[in-house]
């Protein structure tokens, strides 16, 4: 995890957290059910963020799945190390995340080619 996420959550949870919490306590929960916070509300959580930042782009909670594997692509971080940080059990799940126009690696010239 991020220090910025770490810092995050602390701020998240002296906020919202709750005194007699247990290890089997959910993190995010919903304000209204006082239940585990669904996929429908993480989405809802997000559609609104994304109105209140004037974003008119189309987005899901998903992009950020691809954008951050992207991201970590064009940091030059090692396709096994991002298939590690998505959770990914097969490379090539990995592979379908990254946008192939992004590939720093098509610049690269083949050894074949220095050949004279």
């Amino acid at each position: 995890m991020s220090q910025k996420n770490l810092e995050l959550l602390r701020v998240y949870w002296k906020k919202f957290g709750y005194k007699n919490c247990s290890p089997d306590d959910y993190l995010f929960i919903s304000r209204l059910t006082k239940k585990k916070l669904t996929s429908r509300g993480v989405e809802k959580a997000m559609e609104t963020a994304m109105q209140k930042a004037g974003i008119a782009k189309k987005a899901t909670v998903h992009t950020l799945r691809h954008s951050f594997a992207t991201h970590l692509m064009n940091d030059d971080v090692e396709l096994v190390n991002i298939q590690t940080l998505m959770g990914h059990s097969n490379i090539k799940t990995t592979s379908i995340y990254l946008h192939v126009k992004d590939y720093q690696i098509l610049n690269i010239k083949s050894p074949l080619d220095t050949f004279e």
